[in-house]
């Protein structure tokens, strides 16, 4: 013998016919307009630290990208007095009547300019960085 299933109980004039659902995205550490008002009314000081906080990491950002692209420009020129030094070595070679080290030392320069446009041409946005992703 089944026992016949309950039916749900008949909606109230209290419960809710429909859910609804709200979210809120902010990007940053400063809390919009409205909230931060509030925080100062929580704790007197809070809107100063908050504005401090900001600023200490807008500064380590900055310091952050300052120094990536100091080394990234570093080994731009580093790079590139290689290239001339193996070219200079390779002339300076045949000057000495040494042709097949002059002709390994010249190739190297080469092989190493067209190596780094295969990998530049197969993928384009390896050696760049968002603005916007900084890792600490």
């Amino acid at each position: 013998m089944t026992q016949p299933t309950p039916n749900p109980p008949a909606p109230s004039a209290d419960s809710p016919d429909e859910l609804a659902l709200a979210s809120a995205n902010r990007h940053g550490p400063l809390p919009p307009p409205r909230d931060f008002a509030a925080y100062n009314r929580v704790l007197s000081s809070a809107a100063d630290r908050i504005l401090t906080m900001a600023e200490q990491e807008q500064r380590m950002t900055l310091k952050l990208r300052w120094a990536d692209w100091i080394a990234q420009y570093t080994a731009l020129i580093m790079g590139r007095l290689f290239l001339y030094l193996l070219v200079l070595s390779a002339v300076y070679l045949v000057l000495q009547d040494k042709p097949v080290e002059a002709l390994f030392a010249g190739l190297a320069p080469i092989v190493a300019a067209i190596y780094s446009t295969v990998i530049a041409a197969r993928d384009p946005g390896a050696h760049t960085k968002d603005d916007n992703e900084v890792k600490h």
